[in-house]
C-alpha cells in the first residue's frame, strides 16, 4: 500500500520525540504534518529547533496554502488546521478555522485527524506520540474506519502516557512502537509523490 500524507498528533513530552524521529529521516517524498499543543508565542522558536533536527524542509502551515511533498507543516498556534481537497486548484489545500478549543486544545489534533481521515482515506498515516489528556485518540480511529493506517507511541516509552493509552482504548492501531520503530516506519512508508 502507498500513502500520500502522514500526520503526526503529539502533546506534552511530544517535542522531544519529533525532534529523535526526524533526526533519522531519510528522503520522504510524501508531506508530514504536525499538529502539536503549543503556547501561541513557541512556534517560530519551535520551527527554528526542528529545522536543525532534519534535511527535510520544515515550515508552518498557512490558510488556503497547497499541501507540497517532501516538507514536513507544522500547524500553527490558536488555529485548527484542517485538510481539503481544491477542485479549481487541482490540489490539496490546507484550511484554517478559528473555532473554538476542541477538548481544551487549539490546534486539535482530532480536528486534524478527521479531516485527514475524510480527505484523504486509505492515503492518509495517522500517529499519535506521547501526550496528556486524550485529543488524537478519536480522530485516529477515524483515520483507521476509512482505510488509513495508524501508528501509536509505545506508553511505555512516552514521556506522557495518556495520550498513546487512550487512543490503543479507543481503536487498535495497526502499530504501537518505540521512537526508533516509528522513524523506520516514516522512511518505509514515505516515499511516494503525493497525490
Amino acid at each position: 500500500m502507498s500513502y500520500s500524507i502522514i500526520g503526526i498528533g503529539a502533546s506534552a513530552g511530544g517535542s522531544e520525540s519529533l525532534e529523535e524521529i526526524f533526526q533519522q529521516l531519510t528522503r520522504v517524498n510524501i508531506p508530514i504534518v504536525v499538529v502539536m499543543h503549543r503556547h501561541i508565542s513557541s512556534v517560530e522558536s519551535a520551527l527554528n529547533i526542528y529545522k536543525k533536527r532534519t534535511k527535510i524542509k520544515v515550515y508552518e502551515a498557512f490558510d488556503k496554502e497547497e499541501i507540497k511533498p517532501d516538507r514536513i507543516y507544522f500547524a500553527p498556534s490558536d488555529y485548527h488546521l484542517l485538510v481539503d481537497y481544491s477542485e479549481s486548484r487541482n490540489c490539496h489545500i490546507f484550511s484554517l478555522s478559528g473555532d473554538e478549543p476542541q477538548r481544551y486544545a487549539k490546534p486539535s489534533i482530532d480536528v486534524f485527524f478527521e479531516s485527514l481521515a475524510y480527505t484523504f482515506g486509505r492515503g492518509a498515516i495517522g500517529m499519535l506520540l506521547s501526550g496528556s489528556l486524550d485529543d488524537g485518540a478519536r480522530g485516529l480511529a477515524m483515520i483507521k474506519d476509512h482505510g488509513g493506517l495508524t501508528i501509536v507511541h509505545n506508553p511505555k516509552e512516552a514521556k506522557q502516557r495518556s495520550m498513546p493509552e487512550a487512543a490503543i482504548r479507543e481503536h487498535t492501531p495497526d502499530y504501537i512502537l518505540n521512537l526508533a520503530e516509528i522513524s523506520d516506519t516514516v522512511n518505509k512508508y514515505g516515499r511516494r509523490q503525493s497525490c
